[in-house]
């Protein structure tokens, strides 16, 4: 049995690359988190970058999250 998706080998992961190009050129911010990555730890480390953003300056996302 192969390993690995549909996202991480081959025209899948073409297509993937293509629409992070695509949101990227389009002002979107892309973050790949692996599974491993969905923790307080890299969550927090995330909101916090968020809270550096310009716009992020009038309201906190910190202070939307439960």
């Amino acid at each position: 049995m192969a390993k690995g998706g549909r996202h991480t080998r081959g025209a899948g992961y073409a297509n993937d690359a293509e629409k992070y190009l695509e949101a990227v050129l389009a002002g979107w911010t892309v973050i790949r988190l692996t599974e491993r990555q969905l923790d307080l730890d890299f969550i927090e480390r995330i909101v916090g970058w968020i809270n550096t953003l310009p716009a992020a300056s009038h309201t906190s996302i910190g202070d939307q999250l439960p």
